[in-house]
């Protein structure tokens, strides 16, 4: 097959705005679409290589799948192998267990079912998963199991097109990603099911690729429009774009554009080939695939948020990676003179059978590796998800079964998990009045409205607003309920591209819009005699605290080194805050920013205590140690 400088500058494109993305959504919001690139790709370039060899009578399934091996195994492996040097080193022991079960998936092709079992409201943040992006990898491994297999089948049957099966199929796919996206977005996410459509949109190029192409200016406008498209999905996309589902389309079409219609020497394609382009194509692989362990280990060692200068360098570290990876890794194993097949297909196995078992030993012996588990036994313990007084307290209808402490409670806590983490310290301080617990992740204590996230997309947004519904209901209807405590992140509600379900409608957020459904709910309950008290999310600026309190100590550093800078909270909740000061003109607002912050700096610790579990949820101790310590519940007697 001829070389294409362009498609590899459009890998180039798709592998800058993934890191862009990684780097920090608001570079590239929709940099993510990157990945939905390289699946079009795929499926373009493995057909036809495919329907070529068959043309020639070439094509084997043993030969493909040595190529295979030969691409994907060396440099992947290496990296998993070099990542875990690092993660023994500096990972501490539940990060190292998660590390290790994903090493395991790795080399089972299986990342993707991994990441998404992992998938959840409190797991450990992605940015610190050295491994994650390899979720794409699997999905690009299994398609090429699936595809040969499926294309030869097809063949053997003389009366059916090969282009109809997989538009069929592929339109099967898209209807299926549509709808898990609305109800259930990791697997819709990580699975192969709602990502075949996108392959098959890159085999249909190349089956009909040589069939139509119209000439001249209507080539080069098609051609040039497609990278418009995706440049545009790269700026207007954001992480609440339901990914895979009909919106997909947009990119992927405009990929499929520029593959279809465009031709050496046009404008697109002189875009794409211009100067280093063609060059970190050739690396994407490569830089695929050591960006995000050099960042997340950046990010792990690191006590402070990493700089724009930094993750410069960060870049350059990748590249300078890549190159060497693609220089003496892949390239020496893509030279088929370099073992034979026989000897290729025992390597891989030898390797998928080594690297399965370091992955194991890691797991289950992880004192081999300088690892233990049983000196943070008690630590795991301390740092537990803080799901207040029940993790089920979000199922209907509501008080859930353990969500009511007391039979008459005084004191109602209503919102997501930023109201949640309030219930320990309340009941420790106040349990003797009676606590009842109302809260959902992600779903703020605001009539008629809810946020479409990745965790709650349009579906679940929509439960949210019934759940709200019900719990308004009852408050209004237990006479014993004196105190109304309203929190919420408000974060995945605000900023650039956040959608909310408003009524029947899916419409655009405005921090006016919420900070109007925050005071509704306010005045609809002091209207019925309840007192609304509002409670702001604590300060945080985006990384682990509790983490990185572990790591001071695995590091020789001192714990304040963790402390956040007060103006880099403001900054990461701009919008939030703009909201509650709107609502707070109104409405009594509790600032827990005043309990935690000086003039400079708010603290994650007080002496062995940590306040803070993970990125901004209080822990249990550290509830209770804000009840007890800061005069905060005051406002509950009515002293605020």
């Amino acid at each position: 097959m001829t070389y294409r400088s362009d498609i590899d500058g459009l890998r180039a494109i798709a592998v800058l705005a993934v890191i862009a993305f990684h780097i920090d959504a608001a570079l590239l919001p929709g940099g993510f679409i990157g990945v939905d690139i390289f699946f079009v790709i795929s499926g373009y370039l493995i057909s036809k290589l495919i329907m070529e060899e068959r043309s020639q009578g070439t094509f084997s399934l043993a030969d493909f799948y040595e190529r295979r091996i030969r691409r994907i195994f060396p440099a992947l492996f290496f990296v998993v192998i070099v990542s875990g040097v690092f993660a023994a080193l500096w990972m501490l022991p539940d990060e190292f267990d998660r590390f290790a079960k994903s090493v395991q998936a790795n080399s089972l092709f299986l990342s993707n079912v991994h990441f998404w079992n992992e998938a959840g409201y409190f797991k450990a943040a992605n940015e610190e998963k050295p491994l994650i992006h390899t979720w794409s990898i699997a999905i690009e491994e299994q398609f090429y199991l699936v595809f040969p297999v499926l294309l030869l089948l097809i063949a053997r049957i003389k009366r059916l097109s090969l282009g109809l099966c997989v538009l069929v199929l592929s339109m099967l796919s898209l209807a299926l990603a549509e709808w898990m996206s609305r109800h259930y977005f990791a697997a819709n996410f990580y699975l192969l099911p709602g990502r075949a459509w996108e392959f098959g949109a890159g085999i249909l190029c190349a089956v009909y690729g040589n069939q139509f192409q119209p000439k001249g200016l209507i080539r080069q406008a098609f051609s040039t429009a497609g990278l418009g498209v995706i440049i545009w999905s790269f700026v207007t996309f954001d992480s609440a774009t339901p990914t895979p589902s009909l919106i997909t389309l947009i990119p992927v079409a405009g990929t499929a554009m520029l593959i279809f219609f465009m031709k050496p020497g046009d404008w697109a394609a002189r875009a794409l080939a211009f100067g280093p382009m063609p060059a970190i194509g050739l690396l994407s692989y490569s830089l695929y695939l050591w960006h995000q362990p050099v960042f997340a280990f950046a990010r792990i060692r690191s006590t402070s948020n990493i700089t724009e200068l930094g993750y410069l360098a960060l870049v350059l570290l990748a590249l300078g990676f890549s190159f060497l990876s693609w220089r003496f890794i892949e390239r020496p194993f893509r030279d088929r003179s370099f073992l034979s097949r026989k000897q290729m297909f025992l390597a891989g196995a030898l390797t998928i059978v080594g690297v399965f078992g370091l992955g194991t030993a890691a797991q289950y012996e992880p004192r081999l590796f300088g690892q233990t588990k049983e000196v943070e036994t008690g630590l795991k313990e301390r740092l537990r998800p803080n799901y207040g007084l029940a993790k089920g307290c979000q199922e209907l209808p509501v008080p859930a079964p353990g969500c009511l402490h007391g039979k008459k409670p005084k004191i109602a806590v209503w919102g997501d998990s930023f109201a949640m983490h309030l219930v320990p310290g309340l009941v420790d301080h106040y349990g003797e009045q009676g606590v009842v617990q109302l809260t959902n992740p992600s779903c703020g204590p605001m009539k008629g409205i809810a946020a479409i996230t990745q965790h709650r997309p349009s579906a679940s947004a929509r439960k949210c607003i019934a759940f709200n519904r019900q719990v308004e209901r009852y408050i209004l209807a237990t006479p014993s309920i004196e105190t109304v405590i309203l929190s919420s992140a408000i974060r995945q509600y605000v900023g650039s591209g956040s959608r909310i379900v408003d009524g029947n409608e899916i419409r655009k957020s405005t921090n006016k819009r919420i900070a109007e459904a925050i005071s509704q709910t306010a005045s609809l309950l002091e209207a019925n005699g309840k007192r609304a008290l509002i409670v702001s999310p604590p300060p945080r600026d985006g990384r682990h605290y509790a983490n990185c309190m572990r790591r001071a100590g695995k590091f020789g550093r001192e714990s304040t080194d963790c402390a956040m800078n007060l103006q880099d909270t403001q900054d990461f909740d701009r919008d939030a805050i703009k909201v509650l000061q709107t609502v707070d003109r109104q409405h009594d607002v509790i600032w827990l920013g005043e309990y935690l912050c000086d003039d400079d700096s708010c603290r994650v610790a007080d002496k062995d205590t940590f306040i803070y579990r993970d990125t901004g949820h209080l822990s249990f101790e550290g509830s209770v140690w804000l009840a007890r310590q800061t005069d905060l519940w005051n406002s509950l007697k009515g002293e605020h």
